[in-house]
């Protein structure tokens, strides 16, 4: 099942960029932040239903020099605060 654009939300966009953009294997261009500070997100809401995520895979845009280099997954339940997702008690960056 595709997810729904209204579903991805984006600490910021580009101007010349949507955060509908942020898919995987999308052929025209991919989403981008305002500025390359390492506090930029990209988010995806699964409510009602709720999912269990085994893989994520990223991609650069494949016309531009634009690319993450560094991530890790924060998460939650309901109305909870997000958590990272860890590892040995260890964050996991990928």
């Amino acid at each position: 099942d595709s997810i729904p654009d209204n579903k991805i939300t984006a600490s910021s966009t580009h101007t010349n960029s949507k955060v509908a953009w942020g898919r995987l294997h999308y052929s025209q261009g991919s989403w981008t932040p305002i500025t390359d500070t390492g506090d930029q997100w990209l988010q995806v809401n699964f409510v009602p239903e709720v999912k269990l995520i085994t893989h994520i895979a990223t991609q650069g845009n494949g016309n531009n020099w634009w690319w993450v280099k560094e991530y890790y997954v924060r998460y939650r339940k309901g109305d909870r605060a997000l958590k990272e997702y860890k590892e040995n008690n260890q964050r996991v960056v990928s």
